[in-house]
């Protein structure tokens, strides 16, 4: 998007505000937060033609704009709205700016800004948002006014779809699309700064650019091999279970990768059943094959009873042809660790296929997965 606004500064022609308007509105069938940069892209056009009193062109940005909410108006409408069930948004809510009373508006975003502040490249906020202060300054410097308003726009979108419970703000996870601009915008100070000092000499951009790297790498380096978002790999759960799965094995897939286990498991031949509780009104169901539990939902009594379940399809085949109960698991909480854990009689927990223990009557438990 901001390459699109780029080449529209650079020079102006219809087919690329509609290029913008396709990109920001048919996108959303990839990225639900693309909108918002194309409605920054749209407004800070917009704001380009004001300052530069080109106003006939605000006649074809108001027509590429209209376009552009209508085709992402109905794109959310009828395949986005009806999947945001009361479940998902409740899990959000901690994620949605208070209205009222001014206070809590501001205390909400003054906590959420902080919690992201080490992802905009310096531990501190005041530092980072300097630095995409100057950013800006020097878009504006350089006569790049639209390219100079779409973080600040942007960033007003985000905050206000959160105020109107519609997007969750401050969730580092959710917030990437716009995080990943601010080291965008440090650059670019850097580099006017550096066209600035090469006025005095060829070699002075070395000198620029060698204190802003000093400064902002170690404040980074943390997190340029860190895994802070655990690695949930439901495609290799999958697949070795699809390896060392016998007849008479049962299989309990867990709350959280029920989704990507109908999706990558070769046998699941799943069907999805409208459900209010699932987080996009939908929930896998294997009508066919009635050896797979998925748990509802992910509380205490939903692992018990998908493990009393389990146990009863085991103990119901013949002594000798019982076989194992496998637990795919993924993004856990707490209420679903404990009930995972060391079977008692001395059967495994983990990536272990299982070794007969003292009690034969029970059946070996196989957890994949990551908590």
């Amino acid at each position: 998007m901001w390459v699109l606004v780029a080449r529209t500064e650079n020079e102006w022609r219809r087919g690329r505000l509609v290029a913008i308007a396709a990109t920001a509105s048919v996108g959303i069938l990839f990225a639900n937060t693309v909108i918002f940069f194309g409605v920054a892209a749209m407004g800070s056009l917009a704001l380009e033609c004001l300052v530069t009193r080109c106003y006939r062109r605000l006649a074809e940005l108001a027509a590429a704009t209209a376009g552009m909410l209508v085709v992402a108006g109905a794109i959310y409408v009828t395949l986005v709205r009806p999947q945001v069930t009361p479940n998902l948004a409740n899990y959000w809510a901690p994620f949605y700016m208070p209205t009222h009373p001014v206070s809590a508006a501001v205390s909400f975003l003054h906590a959420r800004l902080h919690s992201l502040a080490p992802y905009l490249g310096f531990g501190s906020l005041a530092a980072g948002a300097a630095a995409i202060l100057a950013g800006i300054a020097a878009l504006i410097w350089l006569r790049r006014f639209a390219l100079a308003a779409m973080f600040p726009l942007a960033l007003v979108i985000v905050i206000a779809a959160s105020a109107a419970r519609k997007y969750q703000f401050g969730d580092y996870r959710t917030s990437t699309f716009w995080l990943v601009t601010a080291p965008l915008l440090m650059a670019v100070a850097v580099a006017a700064a550096g066209r600035v000092a090469a006025r005095l000499d060829r070699r002075a951009p070395l000198v620029v650019a060698a204190p802003a790297l000093a400064a902002w790498v170690p404040s980074t380096d943390a997190y340029i091999r860190s895994h802070l978002i655990p690695n949930e790999d439901v495609h290799s759960e999958a697949a070795y279970l699809y390896t060392h799965f016998r007849h008479g094995d049962v299989v309990i897939v867990s709350y959280a990768p029920s989704y990507a286990f109908a999706y990558y498991y070769p046998l699941a031949n799943p069907s999805f059943v409208k459900d209010s509780e699932g987080p996009n009104a939908h929930v896998p169901a294997y009508a066919g094959q009635p050896w797979i539990i998925v748990m509802p939902n992910r509380r205490a009594v939903d692992v018990a009873n998908a493990l009393a379940a389990a146990r009863a399809k085991i103990a119901a085949e013949p002594a000798g042809a019982r076989g194992r109960i496998w637990i795919i698991r993924s993004h856990l909480q707490q209420t679903e660790i404990p009930r995972v854990g060391p079977r008692p009689g001395g059967r495994p927990s983990g990536d272990d296929p299982g070794r007969p223990g003292p009690d034969p009557a029970l059946p070996a438990v196989v957890s994949l997965g990551t908590c």
